[in-house]
């Protein structure tokens, strides 16, 4: 049993977050930590992403 479990200490996991609408086929202002959020995020792996100064665009497959 580990220590954790031992104790009832639940582990500090953050889920990633839901997102229900996407702008897409557009560029839209971002910081670089927004963008990698959308990149990131298992419910838009039929997404391309692109990232260029400051901006993000996403296009949907």
């Amino acid at each position: 049993m580990n220590k954790a479990k031992l104790l009832g200490v639940k582990p500090m996991v953050n889920p990633l977050p839901q997102i229900t609408t996407v702008p897409t086929d557009t560029w839209i202002a971002a910081d670089w930590e927004d963008f990698l959020t959308f990149a990131n995020d298992p419910t838009l792996v039929n997404g391309r992403f692109y990232y260029n100064q400051g901006y993000m665009g996403i296009e949907m497959s």
